[in-house]
């Protein structure tokens, strides 16, 4: 329920920042050709800060499909939402009109204060497979033997709304061959002939004969019969195929859907951004980790967080499938930083430092690539008293049941770098299983008007507490918190 409302406030405020009418917004010269097509959020940032500060559980939720003929709808946990659209805005059904900035396949719709940031979405945008007894996806009466013979049935997301339910014949072509050679042996013994004799009496082999089982039995034919579109909302899906209506739930790595013909399947995603992909001349995690100090280095990762723009620098907080980045002061123009969106992917070229033990990329510069990413964090939660902690440095990480401990002699839960112009960081101390551990909220990611600085400000001693936040390191761990949750 709170993602679901922290969304709706989402699309009100924009909405109520939108009625108040734009200001020193250039919008698109002229409606780009490209410009049609299926689109997710990818941001959403209120005077410059992230909003809502985490938006891995919010962005889902929302999906706009912009329409060749002028129209388009915005998908959101509170409805359906109908625009038209020009070279110069979106027009509501209530005349309300929102500024565009379209570029590279990222879409900005921008009012005053507030921007919302969508990236196309191209082809496939989700697979997922259950496996299931081919015996019971088939009219058609087959051998007993071959009833519980396994194959994957295949669930895809497009871009363009649509879906396919079918059946990768490749997949059971394992189970399918032994369920046939087993067979075939039950016959050579009841016969007394070799395997030899039998292939040369019915003239085929072991592979020939499961071909053509695969060919009587016509499983291609599902990918025809199942096709339909799909919904997202809330981290909802509904599919519709050609058999009803499949209403089902989902999240990052599983999908359960109940279907009229086949009942409740439940689904296991296997495929989305490939996250420890390279272009040439770009590092992999491990050779980047083990380069030393004052190493020129390439690498490809996804921007998690950015301290704020300052002076043409901004700090980045980066990862890939492998590991993370702490990229300081990198050049970077105003305008560019309004591209450097939490899960943008980058290419960075710098020098690599090594300081109190905290890996980081200094005199860097960056390259925007195709492609976006948000990573769930990671649980180290045990490894807080261990050496391997290290491995994990600039990660997004969490840290679940701790207990909040008096900062210091006054009996208070926290205390400021700056108590009196609270412009610095912001520190506490937790405990788990008998060890007291330290904490930051640093100002320049987390100001004094984010929830996490003020969920810190209301932090009582004996609290217990979920953390999320990047594993900075200062001669030990000094993680950078962006999410406190009270138990």
């Amino acid at each position: 329920m709170k993602k679901m409302v922290s969304c709706v406030l989402v699309l009100a405020l924009f909405l109520t920042l939108s009625a108040a009418g734009g200001r020193g917004f250039r919008a698109a010269a002229e409606a780009p050709e490209d410009l049609p097509g299926a689109y997710e959020l990818i941001g959403m940032l209120l005077r410059g800060v992230p909003y809502p500060e985490q938006q891995r559980d919010t962005r889902a939720a929302f999906r706009l499909q912009v329409k060749e003929d002028g129209s388009a709808t915005l998908t959101t946990p509170d409805g359906v939402r109908s625009f038209v659209w020009n070279e110069e805005d979106f027009t509501g059904e209530d005349g309300l009109q929102i500024p565009y900035s379209f570029e590279d396949g990222i879409l900005m719709l921008m009012e005053d204060d507030f921007v919302m940031t969508f990236q196309k979405m191209e082809g496939v945008v989700g697979r997922w497979t259950s496996t299931v007894n081919i015996g019971s996806l088939l009219e058609a009466k087959i051998p007993a033997a071959l009833q519980n013979v396994a194959g994957e049935l295949v669930l895809e997301l497009r871009s363009d709304m649509s879906c396919t339910l079918s059946l990768e014949s490749d997949s059971m072509l394992p189970s399918l061959r032994q369920a046939v050679k087993e067979l075939y042996s039950a016959n050579l013994e009841a016969n007394g002939s070799s395997t030899a004799d039998a292939e040369e009496a019915y003239g085929k082999s072991l592979d020939d004969i499961v071909a053509s089982l695969i060919e009587t039995m016509d499983l291609t034919g599902l990918d025809d019969s199942q096709t339909g579109t799909y919904m997202l909302r809330d981290g909802n899906i509904a599919v519709r195929l050609d058999s009803g209506n499949a209403p089902g739930s989902w999240d990052s790595s599983t999908m359960s859907l109940t279907l009229p013909t086949y009942g409740e399947l439940s689904f296991a995603h296997v495929s989305g951004e490939d996250t420890l992909a390279k272009g040439e001349g770009a590092m992999s995690y491990e050779d980047y980790a083990a380069a030393g100090p004052e190493t020129q280095v390439v690498i490809e990762a996804y921007v998690q967080a950015c301290q704020e723009w300052w002076k043409d620098t901004i700090t980045v907080y980066a990862q890939d499938g492998a590991g993370g980045y702490f990229i300081y002061d990198m050049a970077c123009s105003e305008k560019e930083a309004e591209r450097l969106i939490p899960g943008q992917k980058i290419r960075v070229t710098g020098v690599k430092a090594v300081e109190g033990g905290e890996a980081e990329i200094l005199d860097a510069s960056f390259e925007i690539l195709k492609g976006n990413y948000l990573f769930p964090a990671t649980d180290v939660t045990e490894l807080l008293d261990r050496e391997k902690l290290i491995a994990y440095q600039n990660r997004y990480v969490s840290f679940k049941g701790l207990t909040i401990e008096p900062y210091d002699d006054s009996g208070a839960a926290f205390a400021y770098k700056d108590p009196d112009g609270l412009t610095d960081d912001l520190y506490f101390k937790a405990s788990k299983n008998g060890k007291i551990y330290e904490f930051c909220v640093e100002f320049y990611l987390c100001g004094k008007e984010t929830g996490v600085y003020k969920a810190v400000e209301a932090l009582q001693a004996g609290d217990v507490v979920d953390l999320e936040g990047f594993l900075y390191w200062d001669e030990g761990a000094n993680p950078h918190i962006t999410s406190v949750t009270v138990k």
